[in-house]
């Protein structure tokens, strides 16, 4: 037997119990991009600096800016955020013979 929230279809159970399925997976994939900056020493970011960046782009306080606290949509962009700084990093040290390290 299958227990569903109070005024919720067979559907929309399916449907939530499908975003919690996949929750686990974004939150490891966004782990395993975002974490390159801050434990990689080439990016140069702490760990607490690359957390407040990442609160200041998503506007929330940085207590909030943690994986664990974060949808699927807010997971993926995490992903694609990490990529785009570290991109952005390595494109500074290409093309302008920039250091990004500290």
């Amino acid at each position: 037997m299958k227990i569903y929230r109070i005024s919720e279809t067979p559907s929309e159970h399916r449907k939530r119990r499908l975003k919690e399925d996949w929750l686990p997976m974004w939150r490891e994939e966004a782990h395993r991009y975002f974490d390159q900056l801050w434990k990689n020493p080439n990016y140069g970011f702490s760990r607490e600096e690359a957390y407040e960046s990442l609160a200041k782009v998503m506007g929330v306080p940085p207590e909030k800016a943690h994986m664990h606290r974060m949808n699927p949509q807010q997971c993926k962009f995490v992903v694609d955020w990490s990529k785009q700084v570290m991109r952005d990093l390595q494109d500074m040290d290409r093309d302008f013979n920039v250091n990004y390290n500290k």
